[in-house]
């Protein structure tokens, strides 16, 4: 176990499921720092796993000014995920936090995301940060569902009426490489993150170079693996 990788117990305050989403909120029980665009593992019993090493990465949907750390995740009816739903008011074990390279950019000049579907989460922390510590970067959520399922719709769209440096769109097929480049002329060479399953990630890249966008040192992106192939 390296330094960084400490084991804090946190009690699973609320489960909730929305369509194929299941939302978990945790309260650690000692100080747990980190910053918009972070994820954690989460730990479970071996005994739910077939006592095997029971764990999962989560991005935190939750922003820092927040009482409770925040997940979301797809449930697909994985053991995982089954024993979580099941385990509000229980403790679990979590680490972090991980994913440094995906965290809020605070000293740039403008922000465009790019989340498909489950991406929304790290996304919608840093919306929530924006927001919440008032900062006046332009930031532009550019959300992509190709079901129309749009995660967190009406809190974001409602974090937007409150912000005008925050905007939002929700369409359901990744953008022409000409509508790409008109957001980024817009916000003027803006820091972009792009998240969510990796066949779509790799889609909205290639949109990206197809408009021209240099995407060295300005692109953080977060694949979400393992949907594909999520074991039951």
């Amino acid at each position: 176990m390296s330094e960084e990788e400490r084991y804090i117990d946190a009690v699973v305050e609320s489960i909730k499921k929305i369509d194929k989403y299941l939302i978990a909120r945790l309260r650690p029980l000692e100080e747990f720092r980190y910053s918009p665009g972070n994820s954690i593992d989460i730990y479970l019993d071996p005994s739910y796993c077939g006592d095997k090493k029971c764990f999962r990465v989560f991005s935190l949907a939750s922003s820092p000014t927040e009482d409770l750390l925040m997940i979301a995740t797809i449930h697909r009816g994985s053991r995982f995920k089954k024993a979580l739903e099941m385990m509000r008011g229980g403790v679990v074990k979590i680490t972090g936090p991980w994913s440094k390279h995906f965290a809020l950019r605070e000293n740039v000049g403008s922000l465009l995301f790019i989340p498909c579907g489950i991406g929304i989460t790290a996304i919608r922390s840093m919306l929530k940060y924006i927001h919440d510590k008032c900062l006046t970067t332009p930031a532009k959520l550019v959300y992509i569902d190709s079901e129309g399922s749009f995660l967190f719709r009406e809190e974001i769209e409602e974090l937007a009426s409150r912000k005008p440096n925050i905007k939002a769109s929700f369409i359901t097929k990744i953008p022409e490489p000409e509508e790409i480049r008109a957001e980024i002329n817009r916000l003027g060479d803006p820091f972009i993150y792009v998240s969510g399953p990796p066949e779509d990630t790799k889609q909205i890249i290639n949109t990206l170079r197809a408009a021209g966008v240099k995407l060295k040192g300005s692109l953080a992106l977060e694949a979400y693996e393992g949907y594909e192939e999520e074991p039951t």
